[in-house]
């Protein structure tokens, strides 16, 4: 699958929570993002 650059605005309290994710799940920002995207969508469509 191809990845697309995107860029986004966070707050500072967002950004240390993302922060706090990536470092518990040895994760990168961009791959706990994709995670958390793509869990609420799977979560979403089963409902």
């Amino acid at each position: 699958m191809e990845r697309v650059k995107v860029g986004i605005t966070l707050t500072e309290d967002t950004l240390a929570r993302l922060e706090e994710i990536c470092k518990e799940m040895g994760l990168s920002k961009s791959q706990a993002l994709s995670m958390l995207v793509n869990k609420e969508y799977l979560e979403k469509i089963s409902r």
